[in-house]
């Protein structure tokens, strides 16, 4: 329930599919070993969202950048259902990257065939 929801908030605020948002892990930041009574429970969500061009990629990562600054993020997870959420945090500034598509064949060459 909890990829869900932050899955379709980020999605809201990006303007895009939920399916184009894929959730790469979900760490926790403080080890119950490591963690004291006062430190609260955290996790790291590094995530992916797929786009068709270059220049909408870079327009979602300056958006969503600005909704963690804003607290528009966190206002949208809550709205999803992430009610135990009490902060957010950029831990990375987004990244755009683009993927090379795999090379298309040559084209055909027309050959000449003998005539019997």
């Amino acid at each position: 329930v909890s990829v869900v929801a932050f899955v379709k908030g980020v999605a809201v605020l990006g303007g895009v599919a939920p399916s184009r948002v894929e959730v790469l892990s979900i760490t926790d930041k403080f080890p119950a070993q490591r963690r004291t009574l006062l430190q609260a429970a955290g996790v790291s969500v590094d995530f992916t969202i797929s786009f068709e061009g270059l220049s909408r990629a870079k327009l979602t990562a300056v958006v969503l950048e600005a909704a963690v600054a804003g607290g528009e993020l966190h206002i949208q997870l809550v709205t999803e259902g992430l009610t135990g959420l009490t902060g957010i945090s950029l831990l990375q500034i987004p990244s755009v990257t683009s993927r090379s598509l795999p090379p298309s064949p040559p084209p055909a060459v027309p050959r000449a065939f003998p005539v019997q």
